[in-house]
């Protein structure tokens, strides 16, 4: 990934929709900058919703959200214009479990096929506020803080 090619930008002081707690400008920037060079290391639930270690990352080029395996290979992805938003809770409905510390899930649209839940586990909560505000920004949809 080129990092070089996003239009990786500080992150705004004001409100909106996802008003809420703001991560310093300068620590979400270092953030949106792991991203987009694939080095932002989340757990992913698999389909018998075991979490497994990954990278998540942005292509800027393709503008796709992609989850990678250690070797920095692609072993999933969704295109950004799909992404409706983030959330830092995991609805009871998409998960039966309570989510460990640090979940978010990231709601994709389909129009009438649904709705599709990309739910990741960061390394900490702390990790999981700034990647998805850095999300919010560089992908300019609402992060969700309920």
């Amino acid at each position: 990934l080129d990092p070089s090619a996003a239009r990786v930008r500080p992150p705004a002081l004001g409100g909106g929709a996802d008003a809420g707690p703001r991560m310093p400008p300068d620590m979400v920037y270092d953030m949106q900058r792991r991203i987009l060079c694939g080095n932002l290391r989340v757990y992913v639930f698999n389909k018998d919703l075991e979490l497994q270690a990954k990278r998540l990352a942005l292509n800027p080029s393709n503008r796709r959200i992609s989850i990678l395996r250690d070797d920095g290979l692609c072993e999933d992805s969704w295109e950004t214009e799909t992404l409706a938003s983030i959330s830092l809770t995991i609805d009871s409905s998409i998960l039966a479990e309570p989510p460990p510390p640090g979940a978010a899930a990231f709601k994709f649209s389909f129009g009438d096929a649904g709705d599709r839940f990309l739910c990741v586990v960061f390394e900490s909560e702390d990790d999981c506020a700034l990647a998805t505000e850095a999300f919010g920004l560089l992908c300019e949809v609402p992060v969700i803080r309920a």
